[in-house]
């Protein structure tokens, strides 16, 4: 009967120290991954990219956004590879004041826009350009990020107008000129009646 009880004994300390040890293998595991979300919660991320304007698909925006959960600080801009969007004004990225000052920060889901170019003339030819600007910003705890972009100037490029627009100015556009088409039917019909 003894010899049992210390059998049941060992059995039961074995068990309680494997179990310890999963317990304490998921605890590791569970800490690193709450590591893991808290650097992705207060990372910064920013992105650029092209857009074309609500009332007039030609013009373009450059848009940049912070998508990250953290905020972004001391961002600057770098331009690589530039182009003149005037021939005639000798217009250039890098002559723009937004792109050449730091920003000491940059909230998370903040978006900036800034009117960049527009597809005048000759657009066909322009849409293969692109080009380069690198980001370098840091996060919360000063480490250092760099995001390089190469942008197509066609990329942002709307080609499709629908009918009614799908955005809140177009949309306004588009029913006042309804309205001055029904205005202007109104006004025929009672000059015919007038004149009967």
């Amino acid at each position: 009967m003894e010899n049992t009880t210390i059998i049941i004994q060992l059995i039961l300390s074995f068990v309680l120290v494997v179990s310890t040890v999963i317990y304490v293998r998921y605890t590791i595991k569970l800490v690193k991954e709450t590591q893991i979300s808290r650097e992705i919660n207060l990372k910064p991320y920013m992105i650029l990219y092209f857009e074309s304007s609500e009332t007039d698909p030609k013009s373009q925006y450059l848009q940049i956004k912070n998508i990250g959960k953290g905020p972004a600080l001391n961002v600057k801009f770098e331009i690589l590879e530039d182009f003149k969007i005037y021939s005639k004004y000798d217009r250039t990225l890098e002559s723009e004041k937004y792109l050449t000052r730091t920003y000491s920060y940059f909230p998370s889901d903040y978006n900036f826009s800034m009117w960049a170019f527009s597809f005048d003339e000759n657009y066909l030819e322009k849409m293969n350009s692109q080009i380069g600007i690198k980001c370098n910003y840091e996060d919360i705890f000063k480490e250092k990020y760099s995001e390089t972009f190469f942008l197509k100037l066609g990329e942002g490029f709307d080609y499709t107008v629908t009918t009614p627009p799908n955005n809140y100015v177009g949309l306004i556009s588009y029913e006042i000129k309804n309205l001055r088409n029904d205005i202007q039917q109104l006004n025929s019909t009672i000059k015919k009646t007038q004149i009967k």
